[in-house]
């Protein structure tokens, strides 16, 4: 995912990675590592989940700019597959 965002860095979209689950100290701590170039969002009471319809990780959703769910992918999404959708929306 981080060489997808920084291979399309500049072009008009955002990553937002959505952590459910793990302790609040453990997200920062791997956030401080430089890992995520993007924005992470601690799901901690699940809303962002239920509003788009998880149900099962890993899941990609990818949401376009008037917030309706272009693409949505369960299971472990491949480099290629990402950027194609992602240049999808971005045209």
């Amino acid at each position: 995912m981080k060489q997808v965002y920084e291979s399309l860095e500049g072009k008009d979209f955002e990553i937002v990675a959505v952590d459910i689950g793990e302790d609040r100290d453990k997200v920062a701590a791997y956030i401080a590592k430089g890992e995520y170039p993007f924005h992470v969002l601690l799901d901690s009471d699940k809303s962002v989940s239920k509003a788009y319809r998880v149900t099962s990780i890993p899941v990609s959703v990818f949401v376009d700019r008037e917030g309706r769910i272009a693409y949505r992918k369960l299971g472990t999404m491949k480099e290629d597959e990402m950027r194609s959708v992602l240049e999808s929306l971005v045209e």
